[in-house]
């Protein structure tokens, strides 16, 4: 077993996901199982190329992410659109740990692995709220 205490992935210009603690990554194939994009992160996306272990095993565990060049669309005030954020994390087992609308960082924490279909979740919301 190959263990990593506080595992860092990130892509520059985009930011980065933790696994605070101990994660097991003896087999991991990141760029099989890891996505960052702008405004959108993905581990074991659901489709079946990499199959999803365990929860609290490999990087199906917490994990704390941390978005960058988040910024409120124009036209909504960025009260308004942190607090959208923050709805879309909860609906689907999230927390925000901050936003910064100054400065466009977004972090928040997962109980397991992110899924492209939370982010797309949290973009759509967004995109609700200029209508």
């Amino acid at each position: 077993m190959q263990h990593v205490t506080n595992l860092r992935v990130g892509r520059v210009g985009y930011r980065e996901l933790l696994w605070p603690g101990e994660t097991d990554i003896t087999g991991v194939d990141f760029k099989s199982i890891v996505t960052i994009g702008f405004g959108e992160v993905s581990v074991y996306n659901d489709d079946d190329r990499v199959p999803k272990p365990p929860v609290g095993t490999k990087l199906n565990r917490p994990a704390i992410v941390t978005l960058e060049r988040i910024f409120s669309p124009e036209g909504i005030a960025s009260s308004r659109y942190e607090n959208q954020l923050q709805q879309s994390l909860t609906d689907v087992g999230a927390s925000q740990l901050f936003y910064s609308a100054s400065e466009g960082l977004w972090s928040f924490k997962c109980l397991t692995s992110p899924t492209m279909a939370s982010v797309e979740l949290i973009q759509m919301r967004s995109s609700e709220m200029k209508q």
